[in-house]
């Protein structure tokens, strides 16, 4: 069994980015090479395979743009009427990030600490923390320019969240927005790619 999966392998590592068509089997081509050898994501050896989606995603025609102008319809649809009980778990962490840095700065002797986390939440300033376990803070738009450019820099925002998306979408079969850093962000988060944690 072994053999002859090393062998079907061996005749696909033969081909060539132009050889495929479809975006998904490509963007799942490319999680199984970073996961076979242990790739990094900006790794020389899959520029060919980006190349290939950003050329077979070309220049949308007037189908995509009516398609993608009723995706976002619906998307914001599902995002309002969930909006309550979002709000409510984004409470509900805010209050228990409270409890933790309270028992943290009353087992340090400090006080006050837990003001600044608050205040920090109600000025717009959030976390977020990748697999990886990297962490990033500020605004939504903030979050999303400096994962671009620990990723990217060279790409515009709106091209990056695209790709961001479609990766997304290889790995878990869940779409991710891309219009907008906040709702690309909670995408990504519900896709498992990423966590908020305020």
């Amino acid at each position: 069994m072994w053999a002859m999966w090393t062998a079907h392998w061996l005749k696909f590592e033969k081909t060539s980015p132009e050889d495929h068509w479809d975006e998904l089997g490509i963007w799942r081509l490319m999680e199984l090479k970073k996961t076979v050898y242990k790739l990094a994501d900006d790794d020389g050896e899959l520029k060919p395979w980006e190349a290939r989606l950003v050329e077979l995603a070309g220049e949308p025609d007037a189908i995509d743009e009516l398609l993608a102008e009723v995706e976002q319809s619906m998307l914001e649809e599902e995002q309002a009427e969930g909006q309550p009980s979002q709000g409510q778990l984004e409470t509900l962490g805010t209050l228990l990030t409270g409890l933790v840095g309270q028992q943290q700065a009353g087992e340090l002797g400090e006080q006050g600490s837990t003001s600044t986390d608050v205040l920090m939440a109600d000025n717009g300033v959030h976390r977020v923390v990748m697999r990886d376990g990297s962490t990033f803070e500020g605004s939504w738009e903030e979050i999303v320019q400096a994962l671009r450019d620990a990723r990217d820099a060279g790409r515009p925002l709106d091209e990056y969240m695209a790709i961001e998306a479609r990766r997304f979408y290889g790995a878990t079969g869940l779409r991710v927005a891309s219009h907008a850093p906040e709702a690309f962000l909670r995408g990504g988060a519900d896709a498992g790619m990423l966590r908020i944690v305020r």
